[in-house]
């Protein structure tokens, strides 16, 4: 993921009704670790039945995969392992002496460093049917696409998981005492379940307002050298406090190498599954070279003014964040989520506001002008964004700079406002940090602040964030894949699809655009200019939960695999006259979906206007004559220049011409008739909403780390 801005997509307090309080952090440099060494008998139940169930939030992201590992087991000879491997794939992989008896590695990939990963391994090796045996989930899906996927023999013993050696929690078990190389990231709500196979639904639910996978509490047993690491006790870092067993086992675990002192240092976390907070972006590392330690708060610039922000964004409310360790070589502020910072020097760009260490200035789309005190690495930098009244203040050890007063709300005692940099107000603004070399720190309220931060102001965290419009985004879109059979069947959404796209995925065949204003049984093909195609077995009906498709193979060909995106429209359609001439819309607002409809008897020759109903200016418009010519597919877009389109059958570039989309409002938008008139113009019409859908451009790099797509 990228920079984010609100709290269903990164996890909140507000989706769950059951909260975790805190969470570890496993910084690699320090060689944190928990460990353990089950006592008692081997064989039997202990060595064919467990189950593993974590929260993870990652800190890097590729590399050696030695650096990657969550779980493992010393078996007398090897590793058995849980871990991410250096292709950000899970691994999950069992020792048999020095070889490998089995191992795994999922299809998909995980490398959000952004956001919490509910993982649960579970073995039943007593199981007659193979797959059973091993059980993955992640975020309660069950995986069953594998890259590399062994299997295990009936009432196989694993050697290395709950056998009487050492455990490693963080870190790569390597022999019977001790280890190297260690994992980097966040752990919260550790269970260890001894005897039995469990499900993620024992540790996990989906949210129904939101369709978010949540923590809830476990209630079940968890056998005899079972164990729950909930990391509430931070009175200190020994077995009976923070890696005390909040089970009913006292199998606490040993702590080593982490902190709970105050201080950047500090390794008992807020950050939890139910309450995501910000930190700096590992993904997105500028144009120079960055290391990011101790879970992405701190930084090590080795390259002259290397550019980083957060992970999250803010369009509303007042937020407080500190920084420690700035030399007189650092810029602190903010900046637009969308401002390009893989490039040299972005400060120079529009939507950045900092405050410079040297010389205590204030730079605003790259002009210096006198704000403050100069700053280094002894001061803590304290930043108070007022998003509300468009105001920003930064202070120097508790002292606001120019005489500010962050509680002074519209009137903005010293502030610097937000209006004086171009396009920040009304854009999702971010944490925005440049350091010439050497290190820092960051706290957005993880961990106690050094400072009180001015009443009113929140710690930048998802549980402070708003609520989008759209809290389950699979109401109104949704991908559905399925397999060909060749016989009418539905082709199931969970809402009632007002158009689909549907591809076949094995083998050529093309694409299939559908609708319910013009109806059943008709579709267009987004690869060719061809007028309608009127099959009566293609999508043969649009229904209140998806779908029907018929029989044609380009929609149902037995034995193919085929992709359908499905979006919620508003019905059949309603007559709109906010044009010249007059369309059936189907709109859902919500979504900023319109479906546009003109008859054939009302586009004349010449410039037309058409009403889309969707209350704001579209961001996208594909738009097609449908019956008489074989028309390009124009799409315009509002980052293209006036009077340019793209041709959606086409990889040509865009074309300017004046009769193409344009003057688009948030009524109407208009298009010359050309040689089409008295043609039916069938239009799909897009509008951004906060947190569901957004349209934007991008510039390749050609490199193989490619431009970051700020979403």
């Amino acid at each position: 993921m990228g920079v984010l801005g609100n709290n269903i997509r990164l996890g909140a307090s507000a989706a769950a009704d059951y909260e975790i309080e805190k969470s570890l952090r496993f910084n690699k440099a320090d060689s944190a670790v928990l460990t353990y060494t089950p006592s008692g008998s081997t064989g039997g139940s202990f060595n064919k039945l467990m189950t593993f169930s974590f929260w993870a939030k990652r800190g890097s992201t590729g590399g050696n995969s030695y650096t990657n590992y969550i779980w493992t087991a010393w078996n007398g000879s090897n590793t058995d392992r849980i871990s991410f491997t250096s292709d950000d794939q899970i691994q999950i992989e069992l020792k048999d002496g020095t070889s490998t008896e089995a191992e795994w590695h999922t299809d998909r990939i995980f490398k959000d460093t952004t956001s919490w990963y509910h993982i649960v391994v579970a073995f039943d090796t007593t199981q007659s049917t193979t797959d059973d045996r091993l059980k993955l989930y992640v975020n309660g899906t069950l995986i069953t696409l594998y890259d590399l996927k062994d299997t295990v023999g009936q009432n196989y013993d694993l050697k290395g998981f709950n056998t009487t050696y050492e455990h490693s929690i963080g870190r790569y078990q390597s022999g019977g005492s001790g280890g190297n190389t260690y994992f980097d990231g966040y752990l919260a709500e550790v269970h260890f379940i001894d005897g039995l196979q469990k499900d993620a639904s024992d540790f996990g639910k989906i949210n129904p307002t939101t369709g978010q996978w949540v923590p809830k509490k476990y209630d079940g047993v968890h056998g005899t050298r079972g164990f729950y690491l909930d990391f509430s006790d931070n009175s200190g870092t020994t077995a009976t406090t923070l890696g005390k067993d909040s089970s009913a086992n006292s199998n606490n675990v040993t702590p080593a190498n982490f902190s709970v002192a105050a201080g950047t240092g500090c390794d008992s976390m807020t950050d939890t599954p139910t309450n995501n907070f910000c930190t700096l972006n590992f993904l997105e590392n500028g144009y120079g070279t960055t290391t990011y330690s101790n879970g992405n708060l701190d930084v090590a610039a080795s390259k002259a003014w290397v550019p980083m922000r957060g992970t999250m964004s803010v369009k509303s409310g007042k937020y407080y964040w500190e920084v420690y360790g700035a030399d007189g070589n650092s810029f602190i502020g903010v900046a637009k989520d969308n401002t390009d910072i893989r490039t040299i020097n972005p400060m120079l760009r529009d939507g950045v506001i900092v405050y410079y260490g040297s010389d205590g200035k204030k730079r605003i789309d790259g002009t210096f002008t006198t704000y403050g005190s100069a700053y280094g690495n002894t001061n803590v930098i304290g930043v108070a964004l007022d998003v509300d009244n468009g105001k920003l203040y930064f202070a120097e050890d508790n002292t606001w700079q120019n005489s500010g007063d962050p509680t002074s709300g519209s009137t903005g005692t010293g502030a610097i406002n937000l209006s004086d940099s171009t396009g920040l107000v009304g854009s999702q603004i971010t944490p925005f940090f440049c350091k010439n070399g050497t290190s820092f720190q960051v706290n957005f309220g993880q961990r106690a602040f050094t400072h009180t931060p001015p009443t009113g102001y929140q710690t930048l965290c998802t549980a402070n964030l708003p609520t989008p419009t759209i809290k389950d985004g699979t109401k109104h879109f949704k991908t559905v894949l399925y397999t060909g059979n060749a016989t009418s069947r539905n082709i199931v959404s969970d809402f009632d699809t007002g158009f689909v796209w549907i591809k076949r995925r094995s083998g050529q065949e093309g694409h299939v655009l559908s609708n319910i204003v013009v109806g059943a049984n008709n579709f267009l093909s987004s690869h060719s200019t061809a007028a309608q195609n009127t099959a009566s077995n293609c999508v043969t009906a649009f229904n209140s939960d998806g779908v029907t498709v018929g029989t044609q193979g380009i929609v149902n060909d037995n034995g193919q695999s085929f992709a359908s995106w499905h979006w919620k429209a508003g019905g059949s359609g309603s007559t709109n006259t906010d044009g010249s001439v007059d369309t059936t819309v189907s709109v859902n607002s919500a979504a900023g979906i319109s479906i546009v409809r003109s008859t054939n008897s009302s586009v004349t020759s010449g410039f037309s206007t058409f009403g889309h109903g969707l209350s704001v200016a579209p961001t996208m418009i594909i738009c097609k004559p449908r019956i008489d010519v074989t028309d390009n597919w124009k799409v315009y877009h509002k980052d293209l220049t006036a009077n340019e389109n793209l041709m959606l059958q086409s990889d040509g570039m865009p074309s300017t011409y004046s009769n193409y989309i344009n003057d688009v409002t948030a009524t109407t938008f208009k298009m010359h008739a050309g040689g089409n008139p008295n043609d039916d113009l069938l239009a799909y019409c897009f509008s951004d909403v906060e947190g569901f859908s957004k349209c934007g451009l991008y510039e390749g790099n050609g490199g193989s780390d490619g431009t970051f797509v700020y979403t």
